[in-house]
């Protein structure tokens, strides 16, 4: 065996330095590959006047050079670089790593990529609105955000963006972008590119909806407490009342086929509104129940059908049913056999069996209650079930039941008011366990249920759902909610059994239902002051119901909103500029700004020397127009001044404005992060022609 080599303290100095301006070099062939791929990926003209960064201020090293460095032996290159240059080399190579890293930088997550409209129609998952004011705040306020961290996109670094633009284009949709995308050469160069529900899709506010902002439970809490109540608050301009929905919804001044002249008076026994309680389209989502929307949740649901043909709009008022089905499994799956509906007085005012047109497999007896022979001489098909719904609906009655997603899924119909009691009472603080409809009945009504071994009754499970949201409402919104008012404790729940079982007692000496108000004020003290006392959580309110100015949270920290459109657009946006503000003084964090013309509002807002927000709104009438005010937004900052900074532009297709809700009407987001040029380390002149020692 031959000895081994020892290096000496001059031998690694020289691998360092060997090392090292391999490293340089290949640092430029990546950034040379880089641009390469980015040009052929965007369609950027690498020309003298143009393109993002420019090819001749940073040329490439020649293929000879190349080599002759990368070959580097102890004869050659690397032993005429002194100490002195070595030393420079590491320093800006340590500089130029500490550019890149501190450079902002954009990725999508998992569900951002579900929502990329490179992916087919059928997976993909669109986005909302509130994800894109979630976006917007986190890139100016990072870890101080208010409310929710995007739940689609990683954003690092955003304290580095020298300029955020967003874009709002009127007037076009989703659909004139797929089908036309060779006229649309601008827009195809932004890297990410998702399908998003715009609020013009199902009859929205645009402006309304992109200037509110949903409320956290600790701002309920901080406005509440300020004001008095949410109401209060509102009163006070702080606060937008702003219901929405997704569904052919009519006002109650435009219902003129409604019977009564004017709303009736909220239930006496109601101590919060009911409409507190109903769920937000997020969660609708989130808990798969069908929906009217695009993408995947348009595909799976094309055959499904509305409970009723026109809604009327929900109030404090409205009537609550609950609706329970039971279902058996047949050759496509599980397919419905049983319903049962019953009204707010606990009156069953509709029930029947129901036969399916595949073949039953398993009956699920224990569950379904339905057993071989029982369907035989039943004719009542799923269509049949259907239209009896829309014929026994009020047109504002809010469903009630025990993750009703499944029952609607078994009928086959949308409804857009829903309360759900697996949401609205949760024992253990963790909202993904959920507790059993039998195990809320025995807790809360001091009822058993469920208990009968010839399987689930329909009716008797529709009347608990019923009861346990009448007495949650004659309570307070947190009452049975861990998630609300902290882990339910054990006297909360024996007082809760022992109150219902003197309720029920009461209730069979008496012809119609009342309520003990000595049991009930005693059992009052003991949940709540006894327990965790008054709480602040009982003043949490569900983020449909309540929104904030996001213009507030926008101008947090000191920072600052630029808002440019025409002249009524920038009056629209002005509406929900908090009061506290006034416009046109030197310390007023929102500037507004009127222009006469599409054309002048881009050109002015991507001329601004602004590190806030600047929001455009436009309306354009052709796809072409939208691609055109595209390009000239980009041309400042592939071509302007703006190369050299990191700026994040994102461009929202909106939608059109009609009269007709259409899910075809759906929106496009786009998002490209420009970063700053990072030059590749080079020596000085005098160091580079330094002759051989």
């Amino acid at each position: 065996m031959g000895r081994k080599r020892k290096f000496t303290k001059l031998d690694r100095r020289e691998n360092k330095r060997r090392k090292l301006a391999a490293l340089m070099t290949m640092s430029e062939l990546n950034d040379g590959d880089r641009l390469k791929r980015e040009t052929f990926k965007h369609g950027w003209a690498l020309k003298k006047d143009g393109g993002r960064p420019n090819a001749e201020e940073h040329p490439q090293p020649a293929k000879e050079e190349t080599q002759k460095v990368v070959k580097t032996t102890n004869n050659t290159t690397s032993k005429d670089m002194s100490d002195m240059e070595l030393a420079e080399l590491k320093k800006l190579y340590r500089e130029r790593c500490a550019m890149k890293f501190n450079r902002p930088n954009l990725r999508l997550n998992e569900y951002g990529m579900q929502s990329s409209i490179e992916n087919p129609l059928s997976s993909r998952r669109p986005l909302f609105l509130s994800d894109v004011q979630h976006f917007l705040i986190y890139s100016q306020l990072q870890h101080h955000t208010t409310g929710n961290i995007p739940r689609w996109i990683k954003l690092d670094r955003s304290n580095n963006l020298n300029k955020t633009i967003f874009l709002i284009i009127e007037g076009v949709s989703l659909n004139d972008y797929t089908n036309n995308k060779v006229d649309w050469v601008n827009a195809s160069s932004f890297e990410h590119k998702l399908e998003i529900i715009s609020p013009l899709s199902y009859g929205g506010s645009l402006i309304e909806e992109m200037a509110t902002f949903p409320l956290t439970k600790s701002q309920v809490h901080k406005y509440t407490k300020r004001y008095g109540s949410l109401k209060e608050a509102s009163l006070s301009q702080i606060l937008s009342k702003v219901v929405r929905t997704m569904y052919p919804i009519k006002d109650f001044a435009n219902c003129l086929d409604r019977k009564e002249e004017k709303p009736s008076m909220p239930p006496s026994a109601d101590t919060f509104p009911r409409t507190d309680l109903i769920m937000t389209p997020w969660q609708m989502i989130e808990e798969n129940y069908p929906l009217p929307m695009s993408g995947t949740l348009k595909k799976q649901y094309e055959h499904y059908v509305y409970t009723k043909d026109v809604y009327y709009e929900v109030s404090d008022s409205s009537p609550i049913w609950a609706m329970d089905c039971e279902m058996c499994m047949t050759t496509k799956g599980s397919e419905l056999t049983s319903i049962s509906i019953v009204d707010e007085s606990g009156k069953v005012v509709y029930h029947t069996l129901v036969k399916p047109y595949n073949t039953i497999t398993n009956y699920l007896t224990q569950f379904s209650g339905i057993w071989p022979g029982m369907l035989d001489n039943v004719w009542t098909r799923l269509e049949d079930v259907q239209q009896k719904i829309k014929e026994i609906l009020p047109p504002d009655v809010i469903l009630v039941g025990h993750s009703l997603g499944s029952d609607l899924h078994a009928v086959q119909m949308m409804h857009p008011y829903i309360i759900d009691t697996s949401l609205i009472f949760n024992l253990t603080g963790n909202s993904r366990m959920k507790s059993k409809l039998r195990v809320l009945a025995a807790q809360f009504l001091g009822k058993k249920i469920q208990c009968d071994q010839s399987g689930h009754d329909p009716t008797e499970d529709a009347l608990a759902s019923l009861q346990l949201v009448k007495v949650k409402l004659e309570h307070s919104i947190g009452w049975g909610n861990a998630l609300i008012e902290g882990v339910v404790p054990k006297e909360m729940l024996l007082a809760a059994h022992q109150f219902n079982i003197a309720r029920e007692e009461e209730k069979k000496k008496m012809e119609e239902y009342k309520i003990d108000k000595r049991n009930e004020l005693d059992f009052k003290k003991v949940t709540i002051e006894s327990t965790v006392g008054k709480s602040n959580k009982q003043m949490a309110q569900f983020e449909s119901i309540y929104m904030s100015l996001i213009l507030h949270h926008l101008t947090r920290n000191e920072k600052s909103v630029f808002i440019i459109g025409k002249k009524n657009e920038v009056d629209n946006y002005s509406r929900f500029i908090p009061p506290q503000m006034t416009l046109g003084t030197p310390k007023c964090p929102v500037k507004v700004k009127a222009l006469p013309t599409n054309k002048a509002v881009v050109k002015h807002g991507r001329n601004l020397e602004f590190k806030g927000v600047t929001l455009m709104h436009v309306i354009v009438k052709t796809h072409t127009k939208a691609d055109h005010l595209i390009g000239k937004l980009l041309k400042l900052v592939k071509e302007g001044e703006d190369k050299d900074k990191n700026v994040l532009v994102s461009v929202f297709l909106a939608g059109k404005e009609s009269d007709t809700i259409s899910v075809e009407n759906t929106g496009l987001l786009l998002v490209h992060l420009f970063k700053k040029f990072v030059p590749p380390v080079r020596l000085k002149k005098e160091l580079e022609t330094k002759a051989p020692m």
